[in-house]
């Protein structure tokens, strides 16, 4: 089970007179203002955690009693699985430069998927691997490039940005020179 931000917890006794609830996580009592996280209600019949943690792990139990009096016990085991956003990508290098394509490669973890931006032309591109081959790129421009990471837990980035000059190029079907003398 995965919990990103809130749990709650709830149980109620009917009956005559007031119980006084508390709540235990594996065996240890919990109290309130004992982590910032952990929230109770005034009656402390029902805790919420905010901002799971992975620490926040274990089982929770809620104990009722009355006149110091047992009423009943009420469990529910979590575990919290944290994800982290991505890591930034390192700046991107490039390779296999020529007049109308290049390679860009860089190094980033636990991303889904990058965004690769690309100006001149406000251009992103979308990658699921920590390289991608552009096309068709102009000849002799000076293109900016930056990448950032996304996973479920969020965005990171951009990376540095770097400055790569495509070839020259050769034009095609050859030049017709004239020599007058």
């Amino acid at each position: 089970t995965l919990f990103r931000s809130k749990q709650w917890y709830q149980r109620r006794v009917r009956g005559p007179g007031s119980p006084t609830y508390f709540w235990k996580k594996n065996d240890n009592t919990i109290y309130p203002n004992s982590d910032e996280k952990l929230l109770f209600s005034e009656t402390k019949q029902s805790l919420t955690l905010s901002n799971a943690t992975k620490s926040q792990s274990g089982e929770y139990v809620c104990i009722a009693t009355e006149n110091d009096a047992y009423l009943f016990e009420s469990s529910v085991a979590l575990t919290v699985f944290v994800v982290e956003p991505p890591s930034i990508p390192a700046a991107p290098s490039a390779s296999n430069i020529s007049s109308t394509s290049l390679t860009l490669s860089w190094t980033g973890t636990s991303a889904q998927y990058y965004i690769v931006s690309l100006d001149p032309g406000g251009i992103e591109v979308k990658s699921t691997l920590p390289s991608i081959a552009l096309t068709p790129l102009q000849p002799y421009t000076l293109y900016t490039l930056s990448v950032a990471a996304f996973n479920s837990a969020g965005t990171r980035g951009p990376s540095e940005t770097i400055s790569i000059r495509t070839d020259p190029g050769t034009p095609s079907g050859g030049l017709d020179f004239t020599v007058g003398l």
